[in-house]
């Protein structure tokens, strides 16, 4: 074989880029590929950075300097943390390995027990222990003989094990824990805050809000830190949103919007329960603008955009795609109308007029994009940016890269002007 190889679409298959790097892998069902190439790891500019034997499978959980792959051996798979020059760190040894919250702690399980590996694969907590999250905040909750309690980055107990569950996240350094079958919550250094007399009890992960939700003779309420209650236990389901303002609650299928800070409601039970959904996760907020956001809302099976003041900004005209709005992301959401589809803008304007086929959202300020058959690219000015027909398959864009499938079914990576990437790998392969 030669190099051109890697790129006549029929051995090699190309991952998407993150952290700067991408993988172009040999194709499965391809035996002699698995056996006897190579799968390389790549940076933006198309420059070989390492290559490792087929069989290493990566299973796309890595940061900027570390990755995972794991191996079949002895009929079983063993993982191994890998540094971004490709030398193996760890040895397959472990039975799982786990990115988590923590940016310098890999979460790993050797027979049948957590601990945790740092960035030069050392093994700081030994794995002794039944369950475990992540490190945030140089603590992580773990379970030991049944029962769970803290630990500090040098295995070293910070809360005894004490409790029936700890709860991943912590708030202005409050933990939800549960003793028996109820839920209080505690202070990581100071104890106890309120009695364990919740059926469960839940946090915002957010250090700017001092409430809690809770559970409670099955209803939802919320709370303070010491157990006190602010909204009472009234509601079906609750939700929190990808602004730190707002909380969505939902009572008799309709559903509506309290803000945190100023603890009060800014719109009635007015809006719809999607469907297929308990209640409307909002992470479709614009997350851009935290301070001020932008929700879409459903009323009558139609959507709009309302305000952070419980204003609407547009009126009920977009369906449902295919359940709601896909969101916004980068200041635009995709909406659907009689079949066609465009995108708003963060004040509730068309940016992009309802004319596509299909649209996907925004990323790396391009967004995908059918006209009949035929896919491309545009940006937010509805500017062709990658034309219609040139490529029949476009993945989403990533680091500003994508990978695409010409008409001779030919993989490539592109950047968002359209040029393809020139991959310079010149060992023999």
């Amino acid at each position: 074989m030669n190099k051109h190889d890697i790129y006549d679409g029929e051995h090699y298959f190309f991952r998407p880029f993150s952290g700067g790097k991408a993988f172009i892998c040999p194709t499965t069902f391809n035996k002699y590929a698995l056996k006897n190439l190579k799968k390389y790891c790549i940076n933006k500019d198309g420059e070989l950075l390492f290559s490792v034997p087929a069989n290493y499978n990566d299973d796309l959980c890595f940061n900027d300097k570390s990755f995972i792959f794991y191996c079949e051996t002895d009929n079983k798979n063993l993982f191994a943390l890998f540094d971004d020059k490709g030398q193996n760190l760890t040895g397959f040894i472990y039975d799982q390995i786990y990115s988590t919250l923590d940016e310098y702690h890999f979460k790993v399980l050797k027979n049948g027990k957590y601990g945790f590996v740092d960035l030069s694969g050392k093994e700081v907590v030994p794995c002794v222990y039944e369950n475990a999250n992540s490190f945030l905040n140089g603590f992580v909750s773990v379970k030991k003989d049944g029962k769970w309690g803290c630990i500090d980055e040098n295995n070293k107990i910070t809360i005894p094990f004490d409790y029936d569950c700890i709860a991943q996240y912590t708030q202005n350094n409050v933990l939800c824990v549960q003793k028996g079958i109820k839920w209080g919550l505690r202070d990581i250094f100071n104890g106890v805050l309120c009695d364990f007399k919740f059926d469960g009890i839940y946090s915002y992960s957010n250090d700017e809000i001092d409430i809690f939700y809770a559970f409670y003779r099955l209803k939802y309420g919320l709370v303070d830190k010491f157990g006190n209650v602010i909204l009472n236990f009234n509601y079906d389901n609750v939700s929190f949103t990808c602004s730190k303002r707002f909380t969505v609650l939902a009572k008799n299928g309709r559903y509506a919007f309290f803000d945190n800070f100023d603890k009060k409601f800014v719109t009635d039970f007015e809006f719809d329960i999607p469907p297929f959904r308990d209640i409307y996760y909002y992470q479709t907020v614009n997350s851009e603008i935290n301070e001020n956001p932008v929700f879409p809302v459903r009323k009558n099976g139609k959507w709009a955009f309302m305000d952070c003041n419980g204003n609407l900004i547009s009126d009920y005209i977009y369906d449902d795609e295919p359940y709601e709005p896909r969101g916004f992301s980068e200041n635009l959401c995709v909406v659907k109308k009689d079949g066609k589809y465009g995108a708003a803008d963060m004040y509730g304007n068309l940016a992009i007029p309802l004319m596509y086929d299909f649209l996907d959202k925004s990323s790396c300020g391009l967004l995908c994009a059918k006209k009949g058959e035929k896919t491309g690219c545009i940006n937010q000015k509805n500017e062709t940016v990658i034309p219609f027909g040139k490529y029949s398959l476009i993945d989403s864009f990533f680091d500003g890269i994508a990978s695409v499938v010409d008409e001779k079914c030919k993989n490539q990576y592109i950047n968002t002007n359209g040029e393809v990437i020139n991959i310079k790998i010149s060992q023999d392969i």
